[in-house]
């Protein structure tokens, strides 16, 4: 997340409480699915980038698939947590990392990754045009992100208030994109849709496979 903006303070503080939330709010079996779709895209052979690990709930999903996995993310907090799931893999570096000024040079990876970034982001275009960079041409873009489109006004408003009631109030910045809204930001920075589908159960989550051209 962006030290300037500063996005990254707010989920610091719900480091220790975030995993809990994270499937008291969403549900286990949507969690479960997006995890499951995440693992049927990588391959061993991948070197991945993982933007905005939070505290690695899906960072686990991708070492256990993959050649090596960097995981990132501005908050300490958060890392911290990370860097205890991740202490048996050998295949992982973790380390904080700027998602709108990425240090890494470009097409360096086979794999990004944004499990729920997008969304919280002020600047999403902006981190996106950096996962592009850093990718080698033919690299893939896989993007989650939770949503409330599609879902029915009483499973939003009892999603809402699981939220609220274990996060507080979101920031400013959060949105609930729609499918192609956010196919549509992918494609403004260059990658091409090769996969596109919404998970629902419990809630709903958008899963994106797209391409670098």
């Amino acid at each position: 997340m962006s030290s300037e903006s500063k996005e990254y303070q707010y989920w610091s503080k719900k480091a220790d409480s975030f995993d809990a939330a994270n499937t008291y709010i969403v549900g286990q079996n949507t969690f479960e699915a997006a995890q499951n779709w995440l693992k049927e895209q990588l391959t061993i052979q991948d070197n991945v980038l993982e933007i905005g690990c939070g505290t690695g709930i899906f960072s686990a999903v991708i070492a256990e698939s993959v050649r090596h996995l960097t995981a990132t993310d501005m908050s300490e907090e958060m890392l911290a947590k990370t860097r205890l799931r991740l202490q048996k893999y050998s295949n992982v570096e973790v380390k904080p990392a700027d998602g709108y000024q990425l240090a890494h040079a470009e097409s360096t990876f086979d794999v990004a990754f944004m499990g729920n970034v997008l969304h919280i982001v002020k600047e999403p275009s902006t981190i996106l045009k950096e996962s592009y960079r850093t990718l080698r041409k033919g690299g893939r873009l896989l993007a989650m992100d939770y949503t409330l489109a599609g879902m029915t006004l009483p499973t939003k408003l009892a999603m809402i208030i699981r939220y609220v009631s274990k996060l507080g109030m979101p920031p400013r910045d959060n949105k609930s994109y729609r499918s192609e809204e956010l196919a549509q930001l992918l494609q403004q920075a260059g990658f091409t849709i090769q996969d596109a589908q919404t998970i629902k159960r419990e809630s709903n989550v958008i899963c994106l496979n797209a391409v670098k051209r």
